[in-house]
């Protein structure tokens, strides 16, 4: 919890053997897929709706991808 995310990723790798091409093609692969367009079949089997809060209290459901980060 106290760890840095940098600290914790090498600690991850290197438990579970993960090479540094393995991880920035996985890093390429996760930034890249979200820019394509949306399929809307597979979104629904994809992603678990959640409640949350809007600024002024309002509760909504989040069941789609919204926005790239």
């Amino acid at each position: 919890m106290d760890i840095p995310m940098g600290s914790t990723a090498e600690k991850v790798a290197d438990l579970w053997k993960i090479t540094r091409d393995d991880m920035e093609n996985m890093a390429f692969w996760s930034h890249k897929k979200p820019m394509q367009p949306p399929k809307p079949a597979n979104s629904k089997k994809e992603i678990i709706p959640i409640e949350g809060l809007k600024d002024d209290g309002t509760p909504f459901t989040v069941d789609t991808d919204q926005w790239i980060v």
